[in-house]
């Protein structure tokens, strides 16, 4: 869909099950405003690669951020449970699932006014528990 400024975000209208496998994720955490963590959190992990891919295979890059207590984390994703890691980094093991992702493209500021007539009632869990 065009319009006159341009290229409208497109919304994923047939949701997809994607089963996401289980995950060891090896991570450095950071507390406070992300502009200032997120970078920080980085350079350090990045100076962390060469000592954690010597034993352990690398699978992924995944940053986890936490609104509320401005809680950052930047980490990477290894193959197996992880094994013989410098010091500094923590550990979480992140159980497999299956997941509905919603997805779009476009730019943040048209993806209010776009999505308005889909969900007139915003972007809300049906399920109290989700966050």
């Amino acid at each position: 869909m065009s319009t006159a400024k341009g290229t409208a975000m497109q919304l994923t209208q047939q949701p997809e099950i994607v089963t996401w496998p289980e995950t060891h994720y090896v991570y450095l955490e950071k507390i406070g405003p992300f502009q200032d963590t997120a970078p920080q959190a980085w350079q350090e992990v990045h100076k962390l690669i060469p000592a954690i891919s010597e034993h352990n295979k690398i699978t992924g890059y995944t940053s986890l951020y936490k609104v509320g207590p401005k809680i950052y984390r930047a980490g990477v994703s290894v193959e197996a449970e992880p094994q013989n890691l410098p010091g500094g980094p923590a550990i979480r093991k992140i159980q497999g699932r299956q997941v509905q992702p919603f997805c779009f493209n476009g730019t943040i500021f048209k993806s209010a006014r776009s999505l308005r007539p889909r969900f007139p009632n915003g972007l809300r869990s049906k399920n109290p528990t989700a966050r």
